[in-house]
């Protein structure tokens, strides 16, 4: 055989062999993410409904726990008037929104380990993100967990960040209403931590929903509901509440 035709036959061979891994990968892949997505579903690291909620929170308050470790500072004091207070969280929110008229500071919880905060887009209600306040630096951190993962206008996990600007019409349509999430969260609660109760009120995101959880009719933490899966994962991280206001009160 010349030069000439084992050039022309390996080049074949070549492209045939491109091709047919090519091939290969179009087939797969779909099962491949199938099986990937359904091991998450599954998995106890998300909260999905068939989850264990106790071994959960055996695990060291969950996944972002285990990733984000323990807030608290163990020379700190959270009933002293030195602690994270209402006006420190206020005067950082003010700062941090500073050229951002589209939005406004919502609800903030005071934990023994952190702040929390909702930031509320002033034209529509919905809420825009979740943030953390660190109790020492005043560093804000978008919230792990709903926050980052099911929020489909400002998530980092769709690729825009915590500040994303757009020209959004309105909330997107979700098949759960604000009242089915109530619902499911209750569930959620009656099987995995009985004598917690969900309120009433669902905060609207993009793409999901927020509720505080409720012991004895006090307010002791919150959990979020997906608003297309129906997926429910509380906000594990969260220490012994402190303080709340709600929007407007600041």
């Amino acid at each position: 055989m010349s030069t000439t035709g084992r050039t022309i036959l390996i080049v074949s061979v070549s492209v045939i062999a491109v091709v047919t891994l090519i091939m290969i990968g179009i087939v797969i892949a779909p099962s491949i993410r199938g099986l990937w997505f359904g091991w998450m579903q599954n998995s106890p690291f998300m909260m999905a409904p068939n989850a264990s909620y106790s071994g959960w929170m055996a695990s060291g308050r969950g996944m972002m726990g285990r990733m984000y470790g323990d807030y608290s500072i163990p020379d700190g004091d959270p009933t002293s008037q030195d602690w994270l207070s209402m006006d420190h969280v206020e005067e950082r929110l003010t700062e941090f929104l500073l050229g951002r008229d589209d939005l406004e500071v919502g609800e903030i919880m005071i934990f023994d380990n952190h702040a929390y905060a909702q930031i509320i887009e002033r034209e529509t209600g919905i809420g825009a993100m979740e943030i953390l306040v660190d109790p020492v630096s005043l560093q804000i951190t978008p919230e792990h967990g709903p926050n980052m993962m099911w929020n489909l206008k400002y998530g980092s996990m769709h690729g825009r960040g915590m500040m994303y600007r757009s020209e959004w019409a309105g909330d997107l349509e979700k098949p759960i209403s604000p009242e089915k999430a109530v619902e499911l969260a209750q569930v959620f609660l009656d099987r995995y931590e009985p004598g917690l109760s969900a309120d009433e009120h669902a905060d609207v995101f993009y793409g999901y929903y927020t509720l505080h959880t409720e012991r004895d009719g006090e307010v002791i933490g919150m959990l979020s509901v997906n608003g297309y899966s129906g997926q429910v994962l509380p906000h594990t991280w969260h220490g012994e509440l402190l303080a709340m206001s709600e929007a407007g009160d600041h």
